[in-house]
């Protein structure tokens, strides 16, 4: 309410979406903004029952730019929530990148397969996983990794790193 409809143009960020994602339904969204688009009052209360929880919202003097900063919202909800997903990925290391080996930036280019199609994935690592990802290219080993994958234009990318490992 606060953050969506009275702030302009609110867009959320990875962050955001990651924290709300249990709490976050495109379909949801998209009819909330259809029933809020659809109505001539200035006030309005909606509330949604589940199984286990009930979840309530109004909003005061609601107008056509508060509508509007729905309408950005559930657009870029639509866009980034399908390109933002928990996911275990096997692949090779295919690139390895990084001006100290000491540093925290280190980057990793792996070649795996996410949702049935062969890509790349990128990710930073610490200088400790990054001397494990040598070793594993050294030795033509496959990699593991578990985390939280933001879909870029041509590839993937690791926003959330849970597991790097040896691929067993």
């Amino acid at each position: 309410k606060k953050e969506i409809i009275l702030n302009d143009n609110f867009e959320p960020d990875d962050e955001f979406l990651i924290s709300n994602k249990s709490l976050i339904s495109v379909n949801v969204t998209n009819r909330i903004r259809d029933l809020y688009s659809g109505i001539g009052y200035s006030d309005f209360e909606l509330t949604l029952n589940s199984t286990t929880q009930k979840r309530s919202t109004s909003i005061d003097n609601l107008n056509e730019e508060k509508v509007k900063n729905l309408n950005t919202f559930s657009k870029t909800i639509k866009r980034k929530i399908t390109e933002i997903f928990d996911n275990k990925v096997t692949g090779r290391i295919v690139a390895l990148k990084s001006k100290d080996v000491k540093s925290d930036k280190n980057s990793v280019l792996i070649e795996g397969i996410v949702n049935k199609v062969k890509t790349n994935i990128s990710l930073n690592l610490d200088s400790h996983l990054y001397q494990i990802a040598l070793d594993l290219h050294k030795n033509n080993q496959q990699v593991s990794i578990v985390g939280t994958l933001e879909k870029e234009k041509t590839q993937y990318k690791i926003i959330d790193l849970k597991e790097f490992k040896a691929a067993s």
